[in-house]
């Protein structure tokens, strides 16, 4: 067995799918707090879908995980690791794409427009707090990823 930190069967794992679920979860309910803003932009409608990809996805390796490690189960097999690499890469690329848009439609709105005035203020920190917490549920994902590729390109190795 192989002990790469983050990756899939081991606790550190487990903790980087815990984390990518929580804060995504956090960044959705930061979401739901915005008063009729969210309803009527693609962006913040994006952003809410990235983020329950994030949370279905680590969700069902969260309990993989910790099925492996109650059963002490070896995921260390390329064709389970090469499913992870794919769905991983996938969800981590999508998602980082969605927080920098949003982040750039936050920056248009607050600083071009000026919209984020005092009536608008509560609204646009939710906001600004939804882009950070997604980037932090971003940056766990690719932590695992970054885990997975490099368990990868020892398992082709050999």
């Amino acid at each position: 067995m192989r002990n790469i930190p983050g990756s899939p069967g081991r606790w550190s794992g487990l903790v980087l799918r815990v984390a990518q679920f929580l804060f995504a979860g956090a960044a959705l309910v930061s979401l739901e707090m915005i008063d009729g803003f969210a309803s009527s932009k693609s962006g913040i409608n994006c952003l809410i879908l990235s983020m329950d990809l994030i949370m279905v996805w680590s969700f069902v390796l969260l309990c993989v995980d910790g099925y492996a490690l109650k059963m002490q189960i070896d995921l260390h097999h390329l064709r389970a690791v090469r499913k992870i690499f794919v769905g991983d890469w996938f969800v981590g690329i999508f998602s980082s794409g969605v927080a920098s848009s949003n982040l750039g439609v936050f920056l248009f709105f607050h600083n071009d427009i000026h919209s984020c005035t005092r009536e608008m203020k509560h609204q646009c920190d939710l906001y600004r707090l939804s882009i950070l917490l997604a980037f932090i549920s971003w940056s766990f994902l690719a932590a695992s990823a970054g885990s997975i590729f490099w368990l990868l390109a020892e398992l082709s190795n050999l």
